[in-house]
């Protein structure tokens, strides 16, 4: 799964609700 810089409002939600996405949200922030 590769990760685009820009992400939409819908993804972010997804990935911050999702725990094992945590590390990934903190890399994009």
């Amino acid at each position: 799964m590769a990760v685009s810089p820009g992400l939409s409002a819908d993804e972010l939600a997804r990935l911050q609700a999702a725990p094992r996405y945590v590390d990934l949200s903190t890399i994009l922030k």
